[in-house]
């Protein structure tokens, strides 16, 4: 039937399937295969996919298990408690990638429903002290970028940055804070951190943003309100996150009361007390800590459920995509269409990712 339907009507149709289901359908056709991967299915497909469950269930959620199989494996870590006790760190998510911190300084960018992965190049610099990291989208470069900053000394970070397109680790600068939150929150093009300002006698407590477009940091604006400080900004585990599309803080310790939303950016006059927020039903993934990574598999993410309430609002929104880790690259068909003939099934797994597994395909996730 589909013969007889232009390839935009075919597009309209299908953009709207998840992500496992593409994936099959890649082995329809050449045509098809050429439909799905071109950049802008891709991007017209994750466009649809916010907009669906931002219509329909809320936000979607993706964390990594402290503890796997035992009762604290839904823990995540923004409270900060369990983050020098994993192995693996979550750094971030967006467009459908996710940034993974491993032993021995290795950092992987994984679409967690197509199974791409990809190795980041190693820094070289040390890791000495308290770190904070990040990951998120530059929309001016069309780029991923991964941001580290190291504790120099007392008062005082360095922070590095990688590029996904150019795969190198790059210094962009010196700047006078001492980190308390680990992972930064992704929100409005840049990254946030709550941050200690100033000589060690005289430090504040601040949130620290740095804009991925124009990799510059400033200070966002917290209320003068003595509730907020009282409740929030005087707790070193004071945390950030994304409650009702808008930054908010809050202190882990007074979930789910006490939440504190700026509802415009930036604008000191707009944040607001929430003492009973309005609860709300999100689909929370949890990414599996595998030994090793092997392509042509099921997702990653190994665990599904609802939560209700404000359990996950400082963990990073996710929505599965086609977006590929590698960005563009040219398709292995030939490879793919031959396996498929001889094995007689449809192939699970993206085109992208096909090759035959040998040693350099493995990548291992723990010690």
């Amino acid at each position: 039937m589909t013969q007889f339907l232009p390839p935009e009507i075919i597009a309209q149709i299908i953009i709207k399937l998840d992500v496992r289901d593409l994936i099959r359908y890649k082995s329809v056709s050449k045509s098809w295969l050429s439909l799905i991967t071109s950049p802008d299915f891709v991007k017209g497909h994750l466009e649809c996919s916010r907009r669906h469950d931002h219509d329909n269930i809320g936000n979607r959620r993706i964390v990594m298990s402290s503890f796997p199989g035992s009762e604290l494996s839904h823990i995540s870590e923004t409270s900060g408690i369990y983050f020098d006790r994993n192995i693996n760190h979550l750094l971030g998510s967006s467009n459908g990638l996710v940034c993974i911190f491993l032993t021995h300084n290795n950092f992987l960018v994984v679409n967690a429903e197509t199974r791409e992965v990809k190795k980041l190049k190693k820094p070289q610099f040390p890791f000495l002290g308290a770190c904070m990291y990040g990951f998120g989208y530059d929309s001016s470069k069309d780029d991923y970028k991964v941001v580290v900053g190291i504790q120099k000394d007392k008062g005082r970070m360095c922070f590095y940055m990688l590029t996904l397109k150019s795969n190198t680790w790059e210094v962009i600068g010196d700047v006078d804070y001492t980190c308390i939150s680990r992972v930064g929150v992704l929100y409005n093009g840049a990254l946030h951190w709550v941050a200690y300002h100033g000589a060690p006698q005289n430090k504040q407590q601040v949130i620290l943003s740095l804009d991925l477009s124009e990799n510059e940091f400033k200070e966002i604006s917290q209320p003068d309100d003595e509730r907020y400080k009282l409740e929030v900004g005087s707790h070193w585990r004071m945390r950030l996150g994304i409650f009702d599309d808008c930054l908010c803080a809050f202190y882990h310790g007074m979930l789910p009361c006490s939440i504190w939303v700026m509802s415009e950016y930036n604008v000191k006059q707009s944040w607001q007390r929430l003492s009973e927020p309005n609860i709300h039903t999100e689909i929370v993934h949890q990414l599996k800590q595998l030994k090793r990574y092997i392509p042509n598999s099921r997702s990653l993410c190994h665990k599904i459920w609802l939560s209700q309430g404000t359990r996950y609002v400082g963990t990073p929104l996710y929505v599965p995509s086609l977006v590929s880790p590698h960005g563009c690259r040219k398709l292995k068909r030939k490879r793919e269409a031959t396996r498929s003939i001889k094995s007689g099934k449809v192939p699970n797994c993206p085109i992208s990712c096909s090759h035959t597994t040998d040693s350099s395909d493995v990548v291992n996730y723990e010690r």
